[in-house]
């Protein structure tokens, strides 16, 4: 019977540090319905991944692709026309959230966008 430890499961096969290694760092994908649930507490900027982000002044910008983590603040980043678009994720930049229907709401700083276009 595979052990358990620590909320781990352990098939009973890993025996050594070199077999346990193998999975360490891999993704690991859950089906939706196995995936715990998140208060509206929880939820972090990082969960922005995925969003569709509109512009006040520009409109719908497209989804969010990526979170980059800087040591300042944390970068979201957006395909925009076929160019890839990064804004800071402060409260200078975002205007709502819509945690329901998975929509960011920005005022992106005048500008900013056609930098990218360029």
């Amino acid at each position: 019977m595979p052990a358990q430890r620590a909320g781990l499961f352990i098939p009973e096969d890993v025996d050594t540090i070199e077999k346990a290694a193998a999975p360490v760092k891999k993704d690991i994908y859950l089906p939706n319905k196995l995936k715990p649930v998140k208060g509206e507490e929880d939820f972090t900027l990082y969960d922005l991944e995925g969003f569709t982000v509109v512009d006040e002044d520009e409109g719908e910008l497209g989804q969010i692709t990526d979170i980059h983590e800087y040591p300042q603040q944390l970068v979201a980043a957006v395909t925009y026309k076929g160019c890839e678009v990064l804004f800071p994720l402060n409260e200078d930049i975002i205007v709502g959230i819509d945690v329901v229907k998975e929509i960011l709401t920005v005022d992106l700083p005048e500008g900013l966008l056609d930098i990218y276009l360029e």
